[in-house]
């Protein structure tokens, strides 16, 4: 099966678990749809909180 590792920022104030969860059923439906292979894994690795500008 395929494994993803994704790694991302996301913006201070964010809810990062609903964020994560958007992401993970993003790719998955993408990844899906173009290959028709389901990922077995998504991960989603938060490596920082930016602040907002």
């Amino acid at each position: 099966g395929i494994y993803i590792d994704v790694f991302c920022s996301l913006k201070h104030g964010v809810n990062i678990s609903k964020t994560a969860n958007q992401i993970q059923s993003a790719i998955f439906n993408s990844i899906t749809t173009m290959t028709a292979i389901e990922p077995q894994q998504i991960n989603i690795h938060i490596r920082s909180i930016v602040a907002e500008k």
